[in-house]
């Protein structure tokens, strides 16, 4: 939804600063849209970020669950602190 709220108010904006035909106005214009295009981009690159930052917490014990493809010990302590309880009181990292 991001990119299409970018591409419609984008095209709305370039129109107006346009029609208007003041260059001051169209350079404001791009200013914001090249803000507004790099936050839709940060918020696209969140999830690809925090799975990055997750990868890198592991242990080394978790590198074998982590090559066999179980990232359920992780994705439970990093969702829920009162779920990783258990983990924590069976011994297991």
């Amino acid at each position: 939804i991001v990119p299409l709220l970018l591409i419609v108010l984008g095209s709305v904006e370039f129109g107006k600063a346009s029609l208007s035909g003041n260059a001051d106005d169209l350079e404001k214009v791009t200013q914001s849209f090249i803000t507004k295009l790099v936050v839709g981009l940060a918020i696209f690159l969140i999830p690809t970020i925090v799975d990055s930052l997750v990868g890198l917490a592991q242990s080394k014990k978790d590198v074998e669950d982590v090559k066999t493809g179980d990232f359920s010990k992780c994705a439970t302590c990093f969702t829920g602190a009162k779920e990783c309880s258990y983990y924590i009181a069976n011994g297991e990292d």
